[in-house]
C-alpha cells in the first residue's frame, strides 16, 4: 500500500520523533506508518524544522535566567541585614530584611508612634528581643528600606539586561553579583 503524504504540512523534530502539523506526535519507529510517511516526505526534499526555533530557545534561556535572578534576589535576604544599631553587648542588631518583614516592623513603629510611646520591643533575625528607642527603630527602618530598594534596583537592572539580550550568551552572562 502506497503512503499518502498530502496531509503533512509541517514537521518539527522532537526528542524521540517528530511533530506533524503541530498536533500529531510520531515516534522514531520504522513500524509506524506515519514515521514512514515522514521519511517519504523528507525523501522528496522537505526538511523538518528544528524542535525549537532560535527565538524559542532564546525565550527559554531568558525564562530560566529570570528564575535564577529572582531566586538570587530572594536569597539576598536569607541571612538578614546587620544594622548600625547596637544591642546591649555592642553587637550590630541583625534584622529580617524582606519587604514583608520591613512592612511589619513599620506597622509596629507606626502603632508605637500613634500610642505616644518612646520605645518599643523588636525581635531581631535571631529571635532575640530588644527594647529600642523609636529613633533607633526609625534608623533601622531607613537602613532596611534603603538596602531593599538597592537590591530591588539591582534586580530590575538584571531583568532589563535579560529582557533586551539578543543571544543566549548575553542572557547567560547576566549573573547576580
Amino acid at each position: 500500500m502506497e503512503n499518502n503524504i498530502d496531509y503533512i504540512q509541517t514537521v518539527k523534530l522532537q526528542e524521540n520523533g517528530y511533530l506533524v502539523n503541530g498536533s500529531m506526535s510520531v515516534p522514531n519507529n520504522p513500524a509506524n506508518r506515519h514515521y514512514n510517511d515522514i521519511q517519504e516526505w523528507i525523501a522528496l526534499g522537505n526538511t523538518p524544522e528544528p524542535q525549537y526555533t532560535d527565538a524559542e530557545l532564546l525565550q527559554q534561556a531568558k525564562d530560566k535566567q529570570l528564575q535564577v535572578i529572582n531566586t538570587s534576589f530572594d536569597n539576598t535576604f536569607s541571612n538578614g541585614l546587620a544594622t548600625s544599631i547596637l544591642d546591649a553587648n555592642s553587637v550590630a542588631i541583625t534584622m529580617d530584611a524582606t519587604y514583608e518583614d520591613i512592612g511589619k516592623l513599620k506597622d509596629g513603629y507606626d502603632l508605637a508612634v500613634t500610642a505616644g510611646v518612646t520605645d518599643m520591643v523588636v525581635r531581631d533575625f535571631n529571635n532575640n528581643n530588644h527594647t529600642l528607642a523609636l529613633a533607633d527603630v526609625n534608623t533601622i527602618l531607613l537602613e532596611l528600606g534603603s538596602n531593599y530598594q538597592t537590591q530591588l534596583n539591582k534586580l530590575w537592572g538584571y531583568k532589563d539586561s535579560i529582557n533586551i539580550a539578543a543571544t543566549i550568551t548575553e542572557v547567560e552572562a547576566v549573573q547576580w553579583v
